[in-house]
C-alpha cells in the first residue's frame, strides 16, 4: 500500500543542492513504498558535556496502519523532558499504550496517523522526536500530525560508518506538533548509497546534539500478525506465572514457607500447624490455581528456601521459542515466620490484606496481559470480542467481585491512569500495631517462632562448619549456600554466634548475618492498609511524574535539616532530636519557622491524595536520633500504597532513591523509620 502523505512534506529548493535533494527524494520514497519497515536503534542526547538521554528503540511497521514501539530508556537527566520508556503497539484497529512517561497521549492518534508520525521519523525526522506527539496538553483536542518542513539541502560529503562508504545529506527540519512547531533543527544523514536506507542520523537544536545509530535497518520483511499486538498468548503464560508466584510468596508470608505444590495455595495443607492463619479461600482468587493458556497446569519447584513457577510454553515440554518457550519466575525466600490470628478481627485484618493483594494480583494481569487497566469491574471477567489471548475463567473466577470479611463487596475504582481496590472505608477497618492488645502480641510473637526441620538445621550447621575450612572457594561457597536460605538462616547463625571461638569463622557468621536481612515479621507488616492501587504501568517507576516530585520533596525536606542545624542547631551544630514525622515536622515550629503554612505541602506526599493540613506529615523519618545514624543509613521514607509496588527513601547522605518494595533494602528502611 502507497503512501500518500509525505507528498505533505515541503521542500524549500531554492539554495539546495541538486544531487542531495535527489538521494533524500530517493530515501524517502524507498521507506514510503516499503511494505514493511523494521528498525533497532540507540539513541543518545547530549547537552555540551554531559547525556541527557540514552535509550534504545525497537520499531516495526506494516503497511500504514499496524506499527509497535518500544523505548528502553538507559540514561535521563531529571530534567530532561524526553525521560521514560513507551511500548506501543496498533494492530490496525486500536492503540495500546503499554508504558508511557506521564503526561503522554499517543492513544489520541489515529492508528494511521501514528503510522505516518512513525514513517515521518524513519525519513526524514527523529525518532527522538517522538515526544512532540506523545505529549500534550490534555485540554487540547486531537489533533493529526503536522508534516515537518524541509530546507537546506546540501551535500555533505562521504563519511565511513562501519563498512560503508556512507553519502552524508545535510538539512535543516521544523518539526510539526503541537510542543515543537518552533524548533530547528540541523540534521546530517548517513545513506547506503546502494540500498538507499540510512545508516546513522546526527541532529543538533539548541537543546544539545542526538544522534541515532541503527543495528538494524530492514525493509520488506514478513512481519507477523502477532507483532502488532500487545496480546499474545506467550505473553499470557507469562503474565500468569508471575500473578501465581506472588500468590506463593503470599502463602509464603503468612505461613512462613512455600507451599509442597501448587494446589496447596486453594486447600489449607494438613501439614500446616492450627495456629498458623490460613484465609478464607487460600492464596488464589475463588479457590482456582490459574493454569497456561493452552489448559495445562504450571509447576512449581522447590529448593531449600527458594522457589520458581514453571510454565513449559504451548508444547508442553522442557525448550522452545516463540510461543513453545518457557516460563520461570522465582519467588522471593521464605522466612520460617508464620502469621497466627488469634482473634476475631486479626482473622478479618488478615483476610482483608490477602484478597486485596489477590485482587491487585488480577488486575495486574489484566494490564500486564492486555496494555490497559479495567475501565470497569466486569472487564475482569468479560472476554472482549476482539480479544486474541483470554484466560480461562478470566482474570476474577466465577464472575463478581468477591466480599470482605464484613460481609461487603471489595470496591475497584477505576480511574484514566491507576486502580484502586480497598475494603469499604479502609482506615476504619485498619488495625495498628498500637491498638492491639498485649495478650494478641504474646500469641502473635509465640506463632511466629522460626520453625526449621532437623534436617534443614543440619544442613545449615554443616555450611557453618565450612566457614573455618582453610579453602577459600570452599568457604565462598558456603557463604553463598548460607545466604541463599535468606531470613531461615538467621536463628541457626545466632545459635552459632553463641557458642563459635573461632574469631575468623566469627566475623565470617557475622558477615552473613549482616547480608541478610531479618525485616520485621510478616504479622507486624501486614497490619497495613486495607487498599492497594495499581498504576498504569509501575515497571519499577510507577507514577513517574508523582515519584519524582516526592523523592524532590524529601530532597528538599533534608537541605532545610541542614538549614536547621546551622541557624538552629546551637554550638553542636545538631538536627532535631525528634523522631518520625516529627523529626520533619520540627522545621515548621522554629521562629520564624523555616517551612511556613504557605509550603507545608512538601510534608506531604503527592501521590497519596491528601490535603496539607497544620501537622500534616505523610513521610517516615528517623526511628532514632539521626546523629546515631551512618552516612548511608536511610533517614526517611515514602511508603504510600499510591506508589504501587514501590516506595521512595532517603539517606543520610541525601540521595532519595526508588526502591522496589521487593528489594531487601525496603525491608532495612522500615526498620531505620518510623511513622
Amino acid at each position: 500500500m502507497r503512501l500518500t502523505w509525505l507528498a505533505a512534506v515541503v521542500l524549500l529548493p531554492a539554495g539546495d543542492d541538486k544531487a542531495a535533494q535527489e538521494l533524500l527524494k530517493a530515501v524517502r520514497e524507498r521507506i514510503e513504498q516499503a511494505k514493511s519497515v523494521r528498525i533497532e536503534a540507540r539513541i543518545g542526547t547530549v547537552d555540551g558535556i554531559e547525556t541527557i538521554w540514552d535509550a534504545t528503540v525497537s520499531l516495526r511497521l506494516r503497511g500504514r496502519d499496524c506499527w509497535a514501539l518500544e523505548v528502553r530508556q538507559a540514561q535521563a537527566s531529571k530534567d530532561s523532558v524526553e525521560g521514560g520508556n513507551v511500548t506501543a503497539f496498533c494492530d490496525g484497529r486500536k492503540i495500546i499504550l503499554a508504558a508511557a512517561p506521564a503526561g503522554a497521549s499517543l492513544p489520541t492518534l489515529k492508528p494511521d496517523d501514528g503510522g505516518q508520525v512513525l514513517r515521518w521519523s524513519v525519513a526524514v525526522g527523529g525518532l527522538s522526536d517522538l515526544e512532540s506527539y506523545l505529549y500534550r496538553d490534555p485540554d487540547e483536542p486531537p489533533a493529526a500530525p503536522v508534516a515537518p518542513v524541509i530546507a537546506d539541502v546540501k551535500d555533505g560529503g562521504t563519511q565511513k560508518v562501519g563498512d560503508v562508504e556512507a553519502r552524508v545529506v545535510e538539512y535543516s527540519i521544523r518539526f510539526g506538533g503541537p510542543r515543537l512547531s518552533s524548533r530547528v533543527s540541523k540534521v546530517r544523514l548517513f545513506i547506503d548509497p546502494a540500498s538507499k536506507r540510512p545508516l546513522r542520523k546526527e541532529f543538533t537544536t539548541e537543546g544539545g546534539k542526538s544522534v541515532e545509530s541503527y543495528t538494524a535497518f530492514e525493509l520488506d520483511e514478513d512481519l507477523p500478525d502477532s507483532d502488532f499486538s500487545f496480546q499474545s498468548n506467550r505473553r499470557l503464560a507469562r503474565v500468569r506465572a508471575a500473578q501465581i508466584a506472588r500468590s506463593v510468596s503470599l502463602y509464603g508470608t503468612f505461613t512462613g514457607r512455600h507451599p509442597r505444590s501448587l494446589d496447596d495455595l486453594a486447600a489449607r495443607p494438613s501439614h500446616l500447624e492450627p495456629e498458623v492463619f490460613w484465609p478464607e479461600g487460600g492464596f488464589v482468587l475463588g479457590g482456582v490455581v490459574p493454569k497456561d493458556p493452552w489448559g495445562r497446569p504450571f509447576e512449581l519447584k522447590v529448593e531449600r528456601s527458594r522457589a520458581w513457577v514453571v510454565g513449559l510454553g504451548s508444547d508442553g515440554k522442557p525448550g522452545g521459542s516463540g510461543d513453545a518457550e518457557d516460563t520461570e519466575v522465582a519467588v522471593a525466600p521464605v522466612t520460617r515466620r508464620p502469621v497466627g490470628a488469634p482473634t476475631e478481627r486479626l482473622r478479618n485484618q488478615y483476610t482483608a490484606r490477602v484478597q486485596i493483594q489477590l485482587l491487585a494480583l488480577a488486575l495486574r494481569a489484566f494490564r500486564d496481559s492486555t496494555g490497559e487497566l479495567p475501565r470497569r469491574k466486569s472487564a475482569l471477567w468479560e472476554k472482549p470480542v476482539d480479544s486474541v489471548a483470554w484466560p480461562e475463567g478470566g482474570f476474577l473466577p466465577g464472575g463478581r467481585v468477591p466480599l470482605d470479611p464484613w460481609g461487603e463487596p471489595y470496591r475497584i475504582i477505576s480511574d484514566p491512569d491507576r486502580v484502586r481496590v480497598q475494603v469499604r472505608d479502609p482506615e476504619a477497618r485498619k488495625l495498628s500495631q498500637k491498638g492491639l492488645a498485649a495478650e494478641e502480641t504474646k500469641k502473635l510473637e509465640e506463632a511466629a517462632r522460626v520453625r526449621v526441620s532437623y534436617e534443614e538445621r543440619r544442613a545449615m550447621n554443616a555450611l557453618l562448619d565450612r566457614l573455618s575450612e582453610d579453602d577459600f572457594d570452599a568457604r565462598e561457597k558456603a557463604e553463598h549456600d548460607l545466604k541463599a536460605w535468606g531470613p531461615t538462616v538467621l536463628s541457626i547463625l545466632e545459635e552459632r554466634l553463641k557458642t563459635e571461638k573461632d574469631p575468623e569463622a566469627r566475623l565470617r557468621v557475622e558477615g552473613v548475618r549482616r547480608a541478610v536481612p531479618a525485616g520485621r515479621p510478616a504479622w507486624s507488616k501486614e497490619l497495613a492498609t486495607l487498599a492497594v492501587t495499581i498504576t498504569r504501568s509501575d515497571e519499577l517507576q510507577g507514577d513517574q511524574a508523582q515519584l519524582t516530585a516526592c523523592q524532590n520533596n524529601l530532597s528538599q525536606l533534608w537541605k532545610m535539616q541542614c538549614v536547621y542545624m546551622s541557624q538552629f542547631g546551637g554550638r553542636m551544630k545538631r538536627m532535631p532530636d525528634a523522631t518520625g514525622k516529627e523529626f520533619w515536622l520540627a522545621l515548621s515550629k522554629t521562629q520564624p519557622p523555616l517551612i511556613d503554612p504557605t509550603v507545608a505541602d512538601i510534608f506531604i506526599c503527592p501521590a497519596s491524595g491528601k490535603d496539607s493540613k497544620d501537622g500534616g506529615c505523610t513521610y517516615r523519618g528517623p526511628a532514632v536520633n539521626v546523629a546515631k545514624l551512618a552516612d548511608g543509613d536511610v533517614v526517611g521514607m515514602c511508603d504510600d500504597e499510591a506508589h504501587g509496588d514501590v516506595a521512595v527513601i532517603l539517606r543520610k547522605s541525601g540521595d532519595a532513591i526508588v526502591i522496589s518494595r521487593s528489594d531487601p533494602l525496603y525491608e532495612a528502611a522500615l526498620e531505620k523509620t518510623k511513622p
